[in-house]
């Protein structure tokens, strides 16, 4: 990367990822979304436009979108496919949530509002900036920043909004969501516990 580069991935945590960042003043930031949410999307994401996903013809030989839920909340171990259940699969994320060098936004915080968006991309700009700006620098990045969002130039946006969940998931669906990633949708603070 040269300076002022970004790159984007989903990045495991490790202490020698920390380490390495932290070494090479690379800033890091840590986007997040309700664990239910992200299984929706994902569920749609791989059997719609994503034509190249290691899971994708699993997932269409499934019977019903609450089975493709299903596969990718409890893990998919087939002869040629190994996929963690969800909550396994985010736990190897997780240890960014509350690392000091890092900025964490969410989903919902970018989505939510128009003001909650603000707040977090200005968050986000001083975070990568340093504090350096000025406040009127600020706001003319920021209202750049916000002028380039174009939801129809991305391959994965599809509704843009957040408990799509409690439309698509059942009380069987809950429930396993629970006993697989219920932990991290605590420790994440999207709930306080596992009566939903």
């Amino acid at each position: 990367m040269e300076q002022g580069n970004f790159v984007s991935g989903h990045v495991y945590y490790s202490p020698d990822y920390a380490d390495m960042l932290k070494r090479n003043n690379i800033k890091h930031v840590f986007l997040t979304r309700d664990l239910r949410d992200i299984v929706v999307s994902y569920t749609y994401f791989i059997s719609g436009p994503y034509l190249y996903h290691p899971l994708r013809e699993h997932m269409l030989q499934l019977g019903s979108r609450k089975e493709q839920f299903l596969a990718l909340i409890q893990g998919v171990r087939t002869e040629t496919v190994q996929y963690p259940d969800i909550g396994s699969w985010y736990q190897q994320f997780h240890g960014w949530s509350n690392h000091e060098d890092v900025c964490r936004l969410t989903f919902e915080q970018l989505m939510t509002s128009k003001a909650t968006r603000r707040k977090a991309l200005e968050r986000l700009l001083r975070f990568l900036s340093g504090n350096i700006l000025a406040r009127q620098s600020l706001r003319a990045v920021l209202n750049a920043m916000e002028s380039r969002i174009d939801p129809s130039n991305s391959l994965t946006f599809r509704k843009g909004v957040s408990g799509e969940w409690k439309h698509e998931f059942d009380d069987e669906v809950k429930q396993i969501v629970k006993q697989t990633a219920g932990k991290w949708l605590i420790a994440d603070g999207y709930e306080k516990n596992n009566d939903w």
